[in-house]
């Protein structure tokens, strides 16, 4: 019969790590989903029967949630008492035209896994959008919200005064002809072509 040969570590081998287990892996957070709101950060808000994506207008869209009974189609996520996001005056996501939508159907139904169907492909609006929030017991202003809820819009710094940029070398053909970063930090766009 035949005999499997048997395998014999020379004495000057060293011995194979133990199996290394790890612990099941976490899925990240993605870094523009803030965390769910409070009760206390939505009850002021008002109840819309039609729902949030049937709204087209800010102030209205961030003093409100979602008022429809019921569950997403493929995520099974619940609308009813969501906080509206408002998505920045663009659309929201990929599957139709609101500019304002629940907070759940927003967080959790993006995805693109055909085996397990989400409710939207893209949310578009990651860096812009801001989520209806209550204190102490009223809706807080759109002009007075934060991207996310949360976290701070960044803003561009103002632009440099005339003065501060003298030290700088005249690029007669423009920045965006400079090909090295050192010449490009140390120049001015003296190109003549002007851009809005």
């Amino acid at each position: 019969q035949d005999a499997k040969p048997i395998q014999v570590r020379p004495w000057f081998a060293p011995k194979p790590p133990p199996a290394l287990v790890l612990p099941p892996a976490q899925t990240p957070v993605p870094w523009w989903r803030p965390p769910h709101p409070s009760v206390e950060q939505s009850e002021c808000l008002r109840v819309l029967a039609s729902g949030c994506q049937t709204v087209r207008d800010e102030k209205v869209c961030l003093t409100s949630r979602d008022g429809r009974q019921g569950k997403t189609y493929f995520t099974k996520l619940d609308l009813y008492g969501e906080p509206c996001v408002w998505c920045g005056g663009g659309n929201c996501e990929t599957s139709n035209q609101a500019l304002c939508a629940p907070f759940n159907y927003l967080m959790y139904g993006e995805g693109t896994d055909v085996a397990n169907p989400s409710e939207f492909t893209a949310f578009h609006a990651k860096d812009v959008f801001k989520i209806a929030t209550c204190k102490d017991g009223q809706p807080i202003p759109p002009q007075d919200l934060t991207w996310g809820g949360a976290r701070p819009l960044w803003t561009p710094p103002p632009q440099p005064m005339q003065s501060t940029l003298s030290c700088l070398h005249t690029h007669a053909g423009g920045c965006t002809a400079i090909q090295d970063m050192a010449a490009c930090m140390d120049s001015i766009d003296g190109g003549s072509v002007a851009s809005d």
